[in-house]
């Protein structure tokens, strides 16, 4: 079996609540910082960047995944699952196999990409989420995020006024 596994780091998260969600569904979606999915999936464009992660988790599958992401206080991830177990598609192409947990490479401009994950209770524990603990402390890279964001809004600042 070949394990993937996919470090990411959440920039946001929000609780999908659009009129076409289904009772029985709760959604999230993740906006990230880029990531090449090309490296663990030829199917997938060259050059394509991936910035966002939407989850559906139907019929209360995949609870802890779900309780995970919304914490406030964790922002680095690892995505986990044997390639074998899932079905991967760029553009929904193939055949589909009911057999197996459905995941969804969306491309839209190769830059503002989309992975899409169902989750359904008979594929649980097949894609794992979890909290990266190799790194010092989440909270560090908020901080550091927050700094950056600040840094742009400066830059930005400076820009406008040399256009002036």
């Amino acid at each position: 079996m070949t394990q993937i596994k996919i470090p990411f780091s959440k920039a946001g998260v929000e609780k999908y609540s659009g009129s076409d969600k289904p009772a029985n569904a709760e959604g999230l979606k993740l906006e990230i910082k880029p990531i090449f999915l090309n490296k663990f999936f030829e199917e997938v464009p060259p050059n394509s960047s991936l910035n966002k992660i939407n989850f559906v988790f139907f019929d209360g599958a995949e609870k802890e995944i779900y309780n995970k992401l919304l914490d406030e206080d964790k922002f680095l991830y690892e995505l986990s699952f044997e390639k074998e177990k899932v079905n991967f598609y760029v553009l929904k192409a193939g055949e589909v196999n009911d057999t197996k947990i459905k995941i969804d490479y969306l491309e839209e401009d190769g830059i503002n990409d989309t992975l899409r994950i169902i989750f359904k209770p008979q594929f649980a524990g097949v894609v794992k989420i979890t909290d990266n603990k190799d790194n010092k402390d989440n909270k560090d890279n908020k901080d550091n995020k927050d700094n950056k964001d600040n840094k742009d809004n400066k830059l930005d600042q400076e820009i406008t006024g040399l256009k002036k």
